[in-house]
């Protein structure tokens, strides 16, 4: 299943900060996919992915974009859904899974978009504070806690993970005690 959609976004600073904004959408998809699904074990990939008994379930991708004097997101979603997955891996990246080969049945697809755009539009329209994602953010996140590497672009750095920033930055911890924080890079583990 792979849908966009535009959204207007009311969350001040939040729309400014493209890594939070990913952060928190991977949270609303994981909570919509639980909700249809009755399905638990769906942790956050950093900085966009969703995983699924330690396989990539969905890929998540937003932009904003100004429109008049407000800001809107694109919001785009590619989840697997009700197609088996019977791919070869990549090397260096996690397997797929498709929700239909860990429920048995097919998926609604327009009852599962509906609900991820429903839980999107109620958070970013109601003027509530996304203050209610943190705590999911940190329980959620994959690999929380392990040792993990994050290609930033330039260098390797491997550390263990100790969970997110307010910012939705990677927090790696290293050997020596000291911590350094992540806005943006790919996120593999050892």
């Amino acid at each position: 299943m792979t849908f966009a959609f535009f959204s207007p976004l009311s969350l001040g600073e939040l729309a400014l900060d493209l890594t939070r904004l990913s952060v928190v959408a991977a949270v609303q998809v994981a909570a919509a996919t639980r909700e249809i699904c009755k399905i638990s074990g769906i942790e956050l990939k950093w900085p966009n992915d969703l995983v699924l008994d330690g396989r990539k379930l969905a890929g998540l991708l937003i932009e904003t974009l100004p429109l008049g004097s407000g800001t809107v997101v694109l919001f785009g979603v590619g989840m697997n859904v009700n197609q088996p997955l019977t791919l070869t891996p990549v090397p260096g990246q996690l397997a797929p899974i498709a929700l239909v080969d860990v429920l048995d049945t097919f998926v609604d697809l327009n009852e599962l978009a509906a609900a991820i755009i429903r839980r999107w539009l109620e958070l970013t329209t109601s003027g509530q504070s996304v203050a209610g994602c943190d705590e999911s953010l940190d329980k959620d996140l994959w690999r929380n806690g392990q040792q993990v590497q994050i290609d930033d672009g330039s260098k390797i750095f491997s550390g263990k993970l100790v969970g997110l920033t307010s910012s939705g930055w990677a927090r790696l911890q290293f050997e020596d005690g000291t911590t350094r924080d992540f806005p943006t890079g790919t996120m593999r583990a050892i």
